[in-house]
């Protein structure tokens, strides 16, 4: 079911961390979710924040989920570049990330072996010139200089000099950096000058002419270029001017063309435009110990795009969060996918019907149905555990539509499988399965059989411990199946309490799986949680009293 999922990649040189998906085919594999320890509280009582749609927008029109945050893990490297261009726009140089011992660990896995080491070598101590072994060239020296790979070679000649070396140059090392420096290649010309002028003790060379219109081969190049001019004295708009707007775009996305922009200006002594670099940092990667997530790029799916509408219909602020003309510009969107499979048809279609319910007629409704049914769930007899998580999926769409879900019942080991892992495991795909048969459950057996199990996964662990996935979903189709509740509706309100908001990720108006911090949210449990208030008077009375505040980051 891929294919209506909504996607999260990473910049090239990123770690790819992919958790905690919302229901998989390998279900047992899966189900482990974040779980944060920390006890901190943050956010309202209920989803009063105004949500705005474009933060969840994706290029292809579609709304990706606030869950896909958990994808984007920490980046030791981005920690250190944001450090590092701190330190050059006038602030203290913060050590933390050179001092935590996972360093290198997490540098080899991100970050090239020249890129790692000329990183730890910036926040060492200062090493006296000439103390170096001035003979041994760093790794790669040649190879990048014969190549023409001129960032490799300014940071190998960098991490040389921070180590207080001066390697010798090989005759042909030299000769190549001599035909550099008067040749076509801008970034080539300039990198071959600083090298030659440290090897030759020669400071306050004069640089390089640039052409009005420099060629690079990627952002990043064009970046150190103008670090390297700025090196000179000299600032980044005062040639190829038009290259610094789409230089400070890219710095959103590329930490080192951050950094290297933010020296250009601070080296030619334009601090307060360095600041300026610096605060297109994106602030929803600093977490609040401090540590930095590397750079996120979210692709909805049709999947996620109906998760994000339910949910704000079911707040009543769908307009707001889709903004003027929202309605009518995604159905057009969504229209173009509906042909994809079966599974696209079917979340298009549903869809739709909460953007304009008369839109979709009831014979339509019911086609999509029993095509994703067919397709989707194959079979007449009882379903495996892989089959019924499908299941539920569906049946979300089918209410949507107001359709009703056809049901074969669990194979024996369908019911065995849920049984024989750990019910913190089984809670979360088990809790939306029961909660999508509802109460048609009353009398089945095999349901009686998995009862234990969800009301174990909700009463081991103090509410307050208990993840929102189980806790909110868990308890409604618990009170929906036997008509009580498995907790005091006082005791789920509080431990609720302080979860809406505050999302990792800098956003409100969801509910966190967790009362840690800018622990992730997640818009399923967000929105099971909208039938929490007239079931529980104590939430119905928080969310009454919780003021609205406007805007996401």
């Amino acid at each position: 079911m891929e294919g209506a999922r909504p996607s999260a990649s990473l910049r090239p040189h990123g770690v790819r961390r992919l958790v905690g998906a919302a229901l998989v085919a390998a279900v047992v594999a899966s189900l482990t979710a974040c779980r944060p320890s920390s006890d901190d509280e943050g956010g309202a009582a209920a989803p009063g924040a105004a949500v705005a749609g474009a933060s969840f927008r994706s290029s292809n029109g579609l709304y990706f989920p606030p869950e896909l945050w958990s994808a984007v893990g920490e980046s030791r490297e981005a920690g250190m570049l944001r450090a590092l261009a701190t330190a050059q726009a006038g602030g203290a140089l913060d050590r933390t990330p050179w001092a935590a011992k996972d360093t290198p660990a997490l540098l080899a896995d991100e970050s090239s072996p020249l890129e790692a080491a000329w990183l730890v070598a910036q926040g060492s101590e200062p090493v006296g010139a000439g103390s170096g072994d001035g003979s041994t060239p760093p790794t790669g020296w040649a190879l990048a200089i014969a190549s023409g790979e001129w960032l490799q070679v300014w940071m190998a000649d960098d991490l040389d000099r921070a180590r207080g070396g001066r390697a010798v140059l090989s005759a042909a090392d030299r000769s190549r950096l001599e035909a550099a420096r008067t040749g076509a290649d801008a970034l080539g010309q300039h990198v071959a000058a600083a090298v030659l002028a440290r090897r030759d003790g020669v400071s306050g060379a004069p640089l390089p002419t640039l052409p009005e219109r420099a060629r690079t081969d990627s952002p990043r190049e064009a970046a150190l270029l103008l670090m390297l001019r700025g090196l000179g004295g000299e600032p980044p708009e005062v040639h190829n001017a038009g290259l610094v707007p789409s230089l400070l775009a890219a710095a959103r996305t590329d930490d080192w063309v951050l950094y290297y922009l933010t020296r250009a200006y601070a080296a030619a002594g334009r601090l307060e435009t360095a600041r300026a670099v610096l605060a297109r940092f994106d602030s929803r990667r600093v977490l609040p110990d401090g540590s930095v997530l590397e750079v996120p790029e979210f692709n909805g799916s049709v999947g996620s795009t109906f998760r994000m509408v339910r949910y704000h219909s079911g707040r009543q602020d769908l307009d707001d969060f889709l903004g003027k003309g929202g309605r009518a510009e995604l159905a057009r969107t969504l229209s173009g996918q509906r042909a994809v499979d079966a599974l696209h048809g079917l979340a298009v279609t549903a869809t739709l019907a909460l953007l304009d319910p008369a839109s979709v007629p009831a014979d339509e409704r019911q086609k999509v149905v029993d095509e994703a049914v067919t397709t989707l769930v194959p079979g007449t007899g009882p379903m495996t555990l892989e089959q019924a998580v499908a299941w539920t999926q569906l049946a979300e769409y089918a209410r949507a539509l107001a359709v009703p879900m056809p049901y074969r019942g669990l194979a024996p080991t369908a019911v065995t499988r849920w049984q024989e892992v750990s019910p913190d495991v089984a809670a979360p795909t088990l809790a939306r399965f029961l909660r999508a048969r509802g109460v048609a459950a009353k009398e089945d057996r095999q349901v009686a059989a998995l009862l234990p199990v969800l009301r174990k996964g909700l009463t081991s662990r103090p509410a307050a411990e208990i993840e929102s996935s189980i806790l909110v979903t868990g308890s409604l189709a618990l009170h929906d199946i036997e008509g009580a509740w498995p907790l005091a509706p006082s005791v789920v309100s509080a431990a609720l309490r302080g979860r809406w908001g505050g999302c990792r990720g800098d956003f409100d108006g969801y509910l966190r799986e967790s009362a840690a911090s800018s622990s992730v949210c997640n818009v399923d449990d967000s929105y099971a949680a909208l039938d929490l208030p007239d079931a529980l008077p104590s939430a119905a009375s928080a969310a009454e009293a919780a003021p609205s505040v406007g805007g996401v980051a």
